[in-house]
């Protein structure tokens, strides 16, 4: 489903508390936040994740009395350089790196660029633009009729991000190469670290080609395929989902 901060520009609503590393406010995946009963500044605290990613966080307390209370509402907006071309279809995500104690807020658009935002005041900390790294979005026109998703497909699905490591993971739809057409479509998997947003080492993946595992004849063909459920860490296993493109 299109969300309805589809546009370019995204803002924080929110009561603002003092922030430590894995805050209890943090949302790490869709639907999984950080349990704060067990964990300090010492210890991490546990990811409650939401296998179901029904999207409710019992700690949030977003209730109708919080909602009309006089002190909720709208913090910060920021717009992103590109204006309203720029869509996001990734849930943001909210992390606070024990490294610097810093919460940000994490959004990830279709132009397959990334940004690191403060949660506080939208500060912008840092950010990423894939197509510059010879990555750039996939372009809906190489598709014929379908139109599932408008103008370009670049990080669709929600990441998901390791609190342990700080790695936030995702996956991104561009080309093989400079050759365009659904043909030269491919996906990658990145891993990237949730403060510098720069790629960890081995990464990032490309499966072009990669055979099923129950079936060897069957071989995954990122331009034809669209990765839109939300990743999720089971066991240190990532795990997202992918389907055709207009039931292609």
């Amino acid at each position: 489903m299109r969300l309805s901060w589809v546009f370019a520009a995204f803002g924080s609503s929110c009561f603002v508390s003092n922030v430590f590393a894995y805050d209890s406010s943090d949302s790490l995946m869709d639907g999984g936040t950080c349990d704060s009963r067990n964990g300090t500044l010492e210890e991490p605290a546990n990811l409650l994740a939401d296998s179901s990613q029904s999207g409710y966080l019992p700690n949030h307390n977003m209730d109708p009395a919080v909602i009309s209370g006089g002190s909720f509402g709208q913090i910060w907006k920021y717009t992103t350089p590109t204006g309203a071309s720029e869509q996001f279809y990734a849930k943001p995500l909210v992390f606070t790196p024990a490294s610097t104690g810093r919460q940000v807020v994490l959004s990830f658009s279709e132009q397959n660029r990334i940004y690191s935002l403060d949660a506080v005041n939208g500060t912008l900390y840092a950010t990423r633009d894939l197509g510059l790294e010879g990555e750039p979005p996939f372009l809906v026109s190489d598709l014929g009729s379908c139109n599932d998703i408008s103008g370009t497909v670049g990080i669709t699905g929600t990441p998901v991000i390791d609190p342990d490591t700080e790695t936030i993971y995702f996956w991104a739809k561009s080309y093989l190469g400079s050759a365009i057409g659904y043909q030269n479509g491919a996906y990658r998997f990145h891993a990237i670290d949730a403060v510098t947003l720069q790629e960890k080492p081995g990464f990032p993946v490309n499966i072009q080609g990669a055979p099923a595992d129950n079936d060897n004849t069957r071989c995954f063909t990122g331009g034809t395929v669209l990765q839109r459920p939300s990743l999720n860490i089971v066991n240190g296993v990532v795990f997202a989902g992918f389907g055709g493109h207009c039931d292609q």
